[in-house]
């Protein structure tokens, strides 16, 4: 029986029976109610499940997506894609959402009657309440001052059912000068190393004040459940953990036996380091066939005799290491103490930046 049909069968109607949706109910049915609670998911915005009040259309015609989050998958991520579809959409047209446009399609758009809202991610609307929706929320991009509210009144407005507060007057050329208008007045500032990775307006972005920075970089916010990361071979800090997983994996280097054995997190700043580690932890083969080769190291002495064995056969054991030997192969030193070992730099031993 599916969600719609008569709640009996038809070999067991009485003819007095009437059914329920027929009698007068204070309340509405099951169905009713189900009906109602769908056409009500249908006005959320597919990502911020926000009332959608203005949704973005393109070329698949689809209603699912808000302005405001529209906004920022194609000024942010650089993403045109319909998230239900996946279709790209080079042009968009905000649209009001109203019975009036319950069954409008894009293609009943010409562009050249619309304004252009944003020429690099060619963003439309047409004239009236799209246009001044469009305004209130350009504001979030822009470099205006969201503390000086002296000289001008502010523009209040809803953006998508959430209220915003963005200050009518100064505005600046760059950010640079408003970062110089930040400090100067207001004594904060941004993160820089969130201003280059979080992907929010510029207006939803975080200010601190000298001392609410230093602890921002030390200890993250409580907030974003974000945490800053220095690499301390390049001194240069990281948004996230991923971000800075990434860059070690990619530009720095880490020792593939380790890793074998469970060390994953032990990075070296280059090549020539790697190799005082394979030399102070491991077993490497010397001989001239094996000098320019930087993998012919061994987890233990009895892979470095195998090798030898099968390698480098009646080779004297003094051409294959650059140390004094006196007897067996079994007399090599086994690795270092750890006093000895250069120092790697691990994500959770990682100091951060003060």
């Amino acid at each position: 029986m599916n969600a719609f049909s008569a709640p009996f069968s038809p070999q067991t109607i009485n003819p007095s029976y009437i059914p329920p949706f027929e009698k007068p109910l204070k309340t509405q049915p099951k169905t009713i109610t189900k009906i109602t609670e769908a056409e009500e998911i249908e006005d959320l915005c597919c990502i911020c499940c926000e009332k959608l009040e203005f949704y973005a259309l393109g070329t698949c015609n689809h209603k699912t997506m808000c302005s405001l989050c529209a906004m920022k998958r194609r000024k942010l991520y650089k993403d045109n894609q319909c998230p239900i579809c996946k279709t790209p959409s080079e042009s968009i047209v905000l649209v009001h959402n109203t019975s009036k446009n319950s069954q409008v399609q894009f293609e009943s758009f010409r562009m050249e009657d619309l304004l252009c809202g944003d020429k690099p991610c060619k963003v439309y609307f047409p004239r009236g309440e799209a246009e001044k929706h469009f305004a209130i929320i350009k504001k979030g991009w822009e470099y205006r001052c969201r503390f000086c509210k002296g000289h001008d009144r502010v523009q209040r407005g809803r953006v998508q059912g959430r209220s915003t507060s963005f200050a009518k007057n100064q505005k600046f050329p760059s950010l640079a000068e408003l970062k110089k208008h930040l400090k100067d007045a207001h004594s904060l500032q941004f993160c820089d190393v969130c201003l280059q990775n979080r992907k929010v307006f510029l207006q939803e972005q975080s200010v601190f004040t000298d001392r609410e920075l230093e602890h921002h970089m030390q200890e993250g916010d409580k907030d974003n459940q974000i945490h800053h990361f220095l690499c301390q071979f390049c001194d240069v800090m990281f948004y996230d953990t991923d971000a800075i997983w990434q860059h070690l994996s990619s530009q720095h280097e880490s020792c593939f036996i380790c890793r074998r054995q469970g060390i994953l997190d032990q990075f070296y700043p280059d090549s020539a380091a790697l190799k005082q580690h394979f030399a102070l932890a491991h077993f490497v083969c010397h001989h001239p066939e094996c000098e320019n080769s930087s993998h012919l190291v061994f987890e233990s002495l009895p892979d470095l005799e195998m090798h030898v064995v099968e390698t480098h056969k009646g080779s004297d054991a003094s051409h294959l290491f650059k140390i004094e030997m006196k007897g067996h192969l079994s007399d090599l030193p086994r690795g270092p103490s750890p006093s000895l070992r250069p120092q790697p730099a691990t994500p959770t031993a990682w100091a951060r930046r003060k």
